[in-house]
């Protein structure tokens, strides 16, 4: 049966966790000593399956989370910019042909809609504006979702792609109010736009309008 250990911090909230759990996460943490006590102590009673650890361990591991989902984000970020580029060098290619794009998606298993946007993204976003979006975080940290990065295919002003990625992490936009920022920004407002989405959408971070594409 799992074994506990009291750790009590100053001014923080008592959380709780399985000793095994804590060891393999801190083996080197300060906590070490406490959390290799923990395998010391006898049978707990029913009803208490976990240990009790403070707000220290539990930064520590949202910290590691953290930094595994910006990695991960990442990967998928600089991943869908590589297979942009691949199929821009398929379509530009002297040995292109009509149908190649679904030729390709058909040996993929994907729809042909989602790798022409790819295609577009990797000829609309190059060079230091790729850096640029990839180093932008959200308050937790994180980048822009890869969902959210195909949208901006459509959009052609550099500046205006920047104030929308600012606006999705600023305030998290999803895939369906960020593509209605866009249509707002193109002169083609949508009828269920929000104003939460208009004000995203036409007040970037300096207070002025985003200019029109």
């Amino acid at each position: 049966m799992p074994r506990k250990h009291q750790v009590s911090v100053a001014n923080s909230q008592t959380f709780h966790l399985p000793c095994s759990f804590v060891d393999a996460l801190l083996p080197n943490n300060s906590l070490g000593a406490v959390m290799r006590e923990c395998k010391a102590r006898g049978p707990m009673s029913a009803g208490h399956p976990l240990a009790p650890v403070g707000s220290e361990l539990i930064r520590a591991v949202a910290g590691r989370i953290t930094a595994h989902l910006r990695d991960a984000r990442l990967a998928t970020l600089t991943a869908y910019f590589a297979a942009g580029d691949e199929i821009h060098d398929l379509r530009s290619s002297h040995a292109y042909a009509r149908g190649a794009i679904l030729a390709l998606a058909n040996e993929l298993g994907m729809d042909q809609s989602a790798l022409q946007k790819w295609g577009r993204l990797s000829e609309a976003i190059r060079g230091e504006e790729r850096l640029t979006i990839c180093a932008l975080v959200d308050k937790s940290g994180l980048p822009l979702q890869p969902s959210l990065l195909v949208e901006l295919e459509r959009v052609r002003d550099r500046t205006t792609r920047l104030q929308l990625v600012q606006a999705a992490l600023r305030e998290p936009l999803s895939v369906k109010e960020l593509r209605q920022c866009v249509s707002t920004l193109k002169g083609r407002p949508s009828p269920k736009s929000t104003t939460r989405v208009e004000r995203h959408c036409n007040t970037p971070r300096d207070g002025r309008r985003s200019p029109r594409m």
